[in-house]
């Protein structure tokens, strides 16, 4: 059985840090990510706020949907504007 399956682990979370911006070969990094995890649950971080802005929010969330892989949201202080937009969504129902 799979890790997480087992009860052993939850999901596999990937920060990705601010230099990694939202351009082609940074989303197909990332989706090599989750099928190298595949099946384990992921769960994605993105911290460049190019990836959930106006024009790539729709198309992030549902890469994430059709991959299973859960949304996660920067916890970063108030005030503090480099950094993705806070995008309230679950995409994983597992998680």
């Amino acid at each position: 059985r799979p890790l997480h399956e087992a009860g052993k682990l939850g999901a596999v979370l990937f920060q990705f840090p601010h230099w990694v911006t939202a351009v082609p070969k940074s989303i197909a990094h990332v989706e090599h990510c989750a099928e190298r995890m595949h099946p384990l649950l992921t769960a994605f971080e993105f911290r460049h706020e190019g990836w959930f802005n106006v024009k790539n929010r729709e198309s992030m969330l549902a890469m994430e949907r059709e991959r299973g892989i859960v949304h996660v949201i920067v916890d970063a202080p108030e005030g503090i504007t480099k950094r993705t937009h806070t995008v309230w969504e679950v995409t994983s129902p597992e998680l």
